[in-house]
């Protein structure tokens, strides 16, 4: 059975070796500030693609009220020309009202 890595020496007195202590704190401190790093990038990262699905959703909407304005005029068109104008008539009836 392996023994366990230990941290730190000891000194005589019973204590731990500063420098060992030193050098470890700065290390977690150095990994601690690079997953901090990573984080703010990985934030800054979302929130540019959340930017461009809110650019697309408001693109796709665009793009559907368009689809639906050209299928109206197209409808409108091969309308024939007695629905059309039954169709002008109760428009204008319903105005009135």
């Amino acid at each position: 059975m392996r023994k366990p890595q230990r941290l730190f020496r000891t000194t005589l007195f019973g204590g731990y070796n500063k420098k060992d202590v030193r050098r470890y704190v700065r290390r977690l401190e150095e990994e601690l500030e690079e997953r901090e790093r990573e984080n703010e990038e990985r934030i800054n990262e979302n929130e540019k693609n959340q930017k461009l699905i809110e650019e697309a959703i408001s693109e796709i909407q665009r793009m559907r009220n368009e689809n639906e304005q050209l299928r109206k005029e197209k409808e409108t068109e091969m309308e024939s020309p007695l629905r059309r104008e039954l169709r002008e008539r109760r428009e204008r009836y319903q105005r009135r009202q």
